[in-house]
């Protein structure tokens, strides 16, 4: 059973075999499947079912721009969901500037902030940390379904 700590974040822990594993995440669901994940070896993508229906995103009702941006020189590098107002290069300047990895902004759509908020609830148990998520399924998947309706024709990469 997954215990609440001090600084909000889940941990899960159990014994298996004499041998003592653990797990943490954002949420309790997170921690469990974290933890089923490094006891069985299995990623959590693989058996989590959503629970919350993803936001579709109006484009005519727009403050800006909803981006997604990924570390290009990891295999299956964590997606940043941001929202500027400005111009998005000029955010991924910003952000590369405090980054080791190297940064790029993989899909862009209108929206506004109460869009964003709405994307990171949607694949919160994807979250690792402030506003970069896991690279998983279901994610690159609406990233792949933004990029066909923008236009865009390289696929998101998923190796």
């Amino acid at each position: 059973m997954p215990t609440r700590l001090k600084d909000g974040r889940w941990k899960a822990t159990k014994v298996v075999d004499g041998h003592r594993f653990a797990a943490y995440g954002y949420t309790e669901e997170l921690a469990a499947l974290r933890l089923r994940e490094r006891i069985y070896g299995t990623p959590y993508e693989t058996y989590h079912v959503p629970v919350l229906q993803l936001p579709t995103l109006d484009p005519l009702v727009t403050d800006g721009l909803i981006y997604f941006m990924q570390e290009a020189d990891k295999p299956r590098g964590r997606i940043k969901i941001g929202f500027t107002s400005a111009d998005p290069a000029r955010r991924l300047k910003e952000l590369q500037v405090g980054s080791a990895s190297r940064l790029q902004i993989i899909a862009l759509t209108p929206g506004t902030k109460q869009a964003e908020r709405r994307l990171h609830l949607a694949f919160s148990h994807l979250m690792v940390g402030g506003e970069w998520f896991c690279a998983g399924a279901e994610l690159l998947g609406y990233i792949d379904r933004i990029r066909r309706k923008s236009g865009g024709r390289k696929k998101v990469d998923k190796r």
